[in-house]
């Protein structure tokens, strides 16, 4: 066991090195990402939210140890990522972890800072929003409610942030994390609402601001169809590219699956891609090929970071 962490400590070290030495990015392009890193939630039960199985005691027995393991594979795969300047990240609990990941782990040597608010979701789960303080600046941020309170519906909000980038270029992003397909009609209806919230949202950013890049970013719960259809009519372009439509970002009983997203304003604005490092994956003994290692495997611990794969984007603003 000592091998194993003296070894990955080790990787990280030559990470860091490789990464001071090169520098993220030698040319125009600006590297950002975004990642579900599922349920990374501190230790401590907070009575307001239902997060009681993610403590000591709770039934998937959450401790200290696995929380800094997984806090510390998020800071490798962005290490391995060539640290990007801007990471939207979804399924976050609170400040706390986000703490942790900026200043607990090697990311603190990269000058990482986050952008955070508390939502209505009821597992307080969040968005939010990490960026390199030696290459950004945040110039505005807050949530965008798109709860239905009449109906009782309470998701997580869309995070925005604008901010300006060391070569002086202003976007926008807005991270995203949408409700799941789980009741029905009602449950499609509101997802139709988030969906109108968001292009309304666009554009009235680029009425104010008409020569910015917009970047919406996210897990929408929605394949590359559903996504048309829900987007139909907006002037929003997908920037996924071939391949990432075709392999996907999640893995659903065998099936691979694209629902997680980057939109923008500019189809020449993004090219985003999907970060298929083979630490995130593991074989898939019953369907075979391979699938996202998790950190549970029901309420077993398994020791991996995240159902999801993340997306690496260029930004061409």
């Amino acid at each position: 066991m000592m091998a194993k962490t003296s070894s990955f400590w080790r990787n990280i070290r030559l990470f860091l090195l490789l990464i001071c030495l090169i520098g993220v990015d030698s040319n125009a392009q600006t590297r950002m990402a975004f990642w579900n890193v599922e349920n990374f939630f501190d230790i401590h039960n907070d009575p307001s939210t239902a997060d009681d199985d993610f403590t000591p005691s709770g039934l998937r027995h959450w401790t200290w140890k696995r929380l800094a393991a997984k806090r510390d594979g998020i800071a490798k795969t962005l290490i391995a990522m060539q640290a990007p300047v801007v990471v939207g990240l979804a399924e976050i609990e609170n400040e706390m972890v986000l703490k942790e990941l900026c200043f607990g782990s090697p990311l603190r040597q990269l000058h990482y800072d986050y952008v955070h608010y508390d939502s209505p979701d009821p597992r307080g789960i969040d968005c939010a929003l990490l960026y390199r303080k030696d290459s950004v600046v945040i110039t505005e941020s807050g949530p965008v409610n798109v709860s239905d309170s009449s109906k009782g519906l309470k998701c997580r909000d869309i995070l925005l942030v604008g901010m300006v980038l060391n070569g002086g270029d202003t976007i926008f992003c807005l991270v995203n994390h949408w409700p799941s397909k789980l009741g029905g009609a009602s449950a499609e209806t509101h997802r139709q609402h988030i969906a109108m919230r968001l292009i309304r949202l666009m554009d009235s950013i680029g009425t104010v601001h008409p020569r910015v890049t917009i970047v919406a970013m996210g897990d929408f719960n929605a394949t590359t169809q559903e996504m048309e259809g829900l987007l139909s009519g907006s002037t929003l372009h997908s920037q996924m590219d071939s391949d990432a439509k075709k392999n996907g970002s999640y893995n659903y009983q065998g099936v691979w699956q694209l629902i997680d997203h980057v939109y923008s304003n500019n189809p020449k604005t993004v090219k985003a891609s999907i970060f298929r490092a083979k630490h995130l994956l593991e074989k898939d003994a019953r369907h075979l090929g391979m699938k996202p290692r998790r950190t549970y495997v029901g309420y077993r611990y398994h020791g991996g970071i995240s159902d999801h794969l993340p997306i690496l984007m260029e930004l061409h603003p």
